[in-house]
């Protein structure tokens, strides 16, 4: 259990029987943890939001179930600088962990991007620095739900739209607090990744939602790689995904993956 804070512990199961609940039971003898599950499945979005809306604390921090502390005292530092007043929002580093236990990498942001997210939130369109959500803290003032139209982007979206009401008042802190399973073939990430046509459709949609910096050369090799592997038909509903939604730019980035995949005979 976590040191130096109070705080309470919400869980909030989507899955169709008691199984989980019968696995905390012991837990859930701490009256500092309190047990919910969904009358109907919510999918992971929706679990999230329930699992936030149902907290009682003017401060979150989300953790996902596959996730954990690295020290006692990691929620005490997640925390820290909203709980002084300085801040809305704070993330951390984190380590990436393989489902055998071993350390994969370790993720910081630089101070490039931290400068970068500062200046505007929106250009984690091209680059998600700040990590998976199980990073991140935040004031319930500044609260805004996971969007159900995007599941490959459900973080990246949700960010922006944190920070953006946060008004740049955010702390990043360059410690790992978090450890965090990056391999587990049953993680929404993993879906996602089978489905790359999907995630190119996600990464138009909230592009053309947000005000990043939009330079051509930045957006043309960022659609560029999205699309590299996708078959010439694919690539053609993406094409005409990004013009029906008025995203000229990125259908002209498009068409140069739509020429090459013909040449390679796709």
């Amino acid at each position: 259990m976590q040191k130096n804070c109070n705080f309470e512990l919400v869980i909030t199961d989507d899955s169709g029987d008691d199984s989980v609940e019968v696995a905390l039971s012991d837990l859930l003898k701490d009256s500092r943890i309190r047990y919910l599950r969904n009358p109907t499945p919510l999918g992971a979005i929706g679990n999230w939001n329930a699992s936030i809306t149902n907290a009682r604390a003017e401060i979150i921090k989300i953790l996902h179930h596959d996730d954990w502390f690295i020290t006692d005292d990691g929620l005490a530092q997640s925390i820290q600088s909203i709980v002084r007043g300085e801040a809305l929002v704070m993330f951390s580093a984190c380590k990436a962990m393989s489902v055998n236990g071993s350390e994969l990498f370790t993720h910081y942001a630089t101070t490039e991007q931290v400068e970068i997210l500062r200046k505007n939130p929106a250009n984690l369109v091209f680059a998600n620095f700040i990590g998976p959500p199980s990073v991140v803290a935040f004031s319930r003032s500044v609260f805004v739900p996971f969007n159900y139209r995007y599941t490959w982007l459900s973080d990246v979206d949700f960010y922006i739209r944190l920070l953006s009401k946060a008004q740049g008042k955010f702390k990043y802190l360059p410690v790992a607090l978090i450890n965090v399973t990056s391999d587990s073939p049953e993680q929404l990430s993993r879906d996602c990744e089978a489905q790359r046509l999907r995630s190119l459709k996600e990464n138009i949609s909230l592009f053309g939602e947000c005000e990043s910096d939009k330079q051509w050369k930045k957006l043309s090799a960022h659609f560029f790689s999205l699309a590299q592997g996708l078959t010439a038909p694919e690539i053609c509903d993406g094409i005409y995904f990004a013009l029906r939604l008025g995203q000229f730019g990125i259908a002209g980035a498009l068409v140069k993956n739509l020429v090459f995949s013909i040449i390679k005979g796709k």
